[in-house]
């Protein structure tokens, strides 16, 4: 990440806290409470401690392209609204507030760890988004994709949506999700009547991955079975080398034993 935005390793090592380096943000704590809303002085933020950001608008409207926050947990309300992420890799994140990423560039999200959205607008107006996934997600709560016009793929199997999360969603193709909901908003595939085969697409894209991983467990079963089977075959040759050593050895011994009698 440090290459990739101009920042060394060595600058960011003695970089005090919350201090900005190439208009990258370095961050050594576990939490982070300052305020940066509408600053443009930073476009990235070096953050490798952080677990927990519970400010409000902390880096709303803030151009930020990249961020590097592998054990962020929690982010709060409006963090990173309309700011300019161009992607996102949370493998740890796990709760996320209202608007927290709403309105950025990012077009494909995979958010393993998620499981919490609390009130409403999580990612409205992200125009490039068109992939989400969140295997452990519980709710996919009101508006939560609003105006999301690009969007075609929503992979949360273990998620009950609520009415006008995929509002605007006009591209929207296949859902994985737990579909009985009710929606009035007269602007999203439910309410028009076609939302029922998203959710068909949905179940066949789950039972592909299915397949998937079952056909990769399996084929990693067949290398372990390879892995011991060469154990066991270089086992047999060191064995048959070590008799013939052996065998050697002896030979030796017997010409050495009739070379002393002489």
């Amino acid at each position: 990440f440090l290459k990739s935005v101009a920042v060394s390793l060595t600058q960011a090592s003695v970089a005090k806290n919350n201090s900005i380096v190439n208009k990258c943000l370095i961050v050594n704590d576990k939490e982070f409470s300052d305020d940066y809303e509408r600053r443009n002085d930073v476009n990235f933020i070096f953050a490798p401690y952080l677990e927990k950001l519970d400010g409000q608008f902390q880096f709303s409207q803030v151009p930020i392209q990249r961020i590097f926050m592998p054990k962020l947990k929690y982010v709060g309300y409006q963090c990173f609204s309309d700011a300019c992420l161009e992607e996102l890799d949370l493998p740890m994140l796990e709760v996320i507030s209202s608007h927290a990423f709403a309105g950025n560039k990012f077009v494909s999200l995979n958010l393993p760890s998620l499981k919490i959205m609390y009130d409403y607008y999580n990612f409205c107006a992200c125009s490039n988004l068109q992939f989400f996934q969140a295997l452990n997600l519980t709710i996919i709560l009101p508006c939560c994709f609003q105006d999301c016009t690009k969007l075609t793929t929503v992979i949360a199997p273990n998620a009950v949506i609520k009415e006008k999360a995929f509002k605007g969603c006009y591209q929207l193709e296949t859902v994985a999700a737990k579909g009985d909901f009710k929606c009035n908003c007269d602007d999203c595939l439910k309410c028009r009547g076609n939302f029922i085969r998203c959710l068909q697409r949905g179940a066949e894209y789950m039972e592909k991955s299915i397949q998937k991983d079952f056909g990769l467990k399996q084929r990693i079963f067949e290398l372990e079975q390879q892995i011991i089977s060469i154990k066991t075959q270089n086992q047999t040759q060191i064995d048959q080398i070590s008799s013939q050593i052996g065998i050697i050895e002896q030979k030796l011994d017997f010409l050495i034993e009739m070379v002393m009698k002489k």
